[in-house]
């Protein structure tokens, strides 16, 4: 479409967005006189995200799930830059491109998605793959693809988030790559997955019904689901996360005689969450040193609890980090400060130089023996 009416505003489209699609659509469809559309996107094939589960695994192709805006600019009469923006000059009104001269705008619509800040868990942003944007996953998906059909299929998959995208996301991840790995002649047992979320259960904004019936769904193929439980480090081949059993144990859970402390709950959200059987209850035992420790607490009045806060509930993890635990280990003169988890591996490490066994280590963790010998396997 070429319009004969002198240009009054530029309006420029900063992303390919839905919002962005429909407005070049809906402006093909009928012009506004007068006005330029400039659409600058980092790919001219932008990734539909309602199908991204499908496309993932293997049920739509690349054209089914993406929509070319070359055809769309045409039909719009719009402008078509593949670059990507790398600033806005507010007082000068442009957008600052990386491969390409400033484009000025009378009205300027920003539309690139979200992006989740990585930053935040120590290990994300080298070792995991965000899902947004969605058009740099893809390229990614495509890498592990290639890696797990190289490992001939023996790799750990795990998806973090137990809403909607993410158990969404893995069961697309399980049955694509699954099915890669049968194709190359390779046996998909050997891949494991893991789903991990912060919430109490599957899909929290969900019926709790659903809920329940997707954790069957993934009972029944094998993947492995841990809620309440919130990610603290990302490493290459583990995720570490935070737990709250010891916050939890009670008194009556320290069997002196037997030397071993049991396993019994934990303490999430605010809330005791119990193993489901018996069999879940894990027996780990104590050294004397421990036991040494456990002699020196103060007796607690009013409370069952081993480690009760000053007011003899539960206490808080995330406060406890920053009022007792840095301050103490500052005092001491431990530096670098150690995080609360990194007493999992003095454990495993005190465990293992003792005689234990990994075999005997790996039901005391709550851990598999392959994490075993991935991390406490050199001591």
């Amino acid at each position: 479409m070429i319009s004969t009416h002198p240009i009054l505003k530029d309006v420029v489209l900063l992303g390919a967005g839905h919002a962005h699609v429909t407005v070049l659509r809906m402006f093909g469809m009928k012009p506004l006189p007068g006005a330029r559309f400039t659409l600058i996107t980092r790919e001219v094939h932008t990734p539909y995200s309602g199908m991204l589960p499908g496309l993932i695994a293997g049920t739509y192709g690349f054209d089914d799930a993406h929509i070319d805006t070359g055809p769309l600019a045409r039909f719009a009469g719009a402008r078509l830059y593949q670059d990507e923006a790398v600033g806005i000059d507010l007082e000068n009104r442009r957008v600052l491109c990386k491969n390409r001269p400033p484009v000025a705008y009378d009205l300027l619509s920003i539309d690139i998605g979200s992006t989740p800040n990585v930053g935040d868990v120590p290990g994300a942003a080298r070792h995991a793959i965000p899902v947004k944007p969605i058009d740099g996953f893809l390229s990614r998906f495509e890498a592990l693809r290639a890696r797990v059909l190289a490992a001939k299929g023996d790799v750990s998959i795990g998806v973090v988030g137990a809403g909607a995208g993410g158990v969404e996301l893995l069961l697309s991840v399980e049955r694509r790559l699954k099915r890669d790995v049968a194709a190359a002649g390779h046996d998909p047992a050997g891949l494991s997955f893991t789903l991990v979320g912060a919430s109490d259960q599957l899909l929290p904004s969900f019926p709790a019904a659903m809920g329940r019936r997707f954790g069957e769904i993934c009972e029944n193929r094998g993947i492995r689901v841990f809620t309440g439980a919130r990610v603290e480090k990302v490493e290459a081949s583990a995720l570490h996360l935070e737990t709250g059993e010891w916050i939890a144990l009670d008194r009556r859970d320290i069997d002196r005689d037997a030397r071993v402390v049991y396993v019994r709950r934990a303490f999430r959200n605010g809330r005791i969450k119990c193993p489901k059987t018996e069999g879940s209850v894990r027996a780990v035992p104590l050294q004397a040193i421990a036991l040494q420790a456990l002699d020196q607490l103060p007796a607690a009045i009013g409370t069952d609890l081993l480690f009760p806060s000053p007011r003899g509930a539960h206490f808080d993890l995330h406060n406890f980090r920053t009022r007792e635990w840095k301050p103490a280990q500052l005092a001491a003169g431990i530096s670098p400060v150690r995080r609360i988890y990194d007493l999992r591996h003095t454990f495993a490490t005190f465990a293992l130089r003792a005689g234990v066994s990994k075999y005997d280590l790996s039901p005391y963790m709550g851990a598999c023996l392959t994490m075993i010998d991935r991390h406490y396997g050199h001591l």
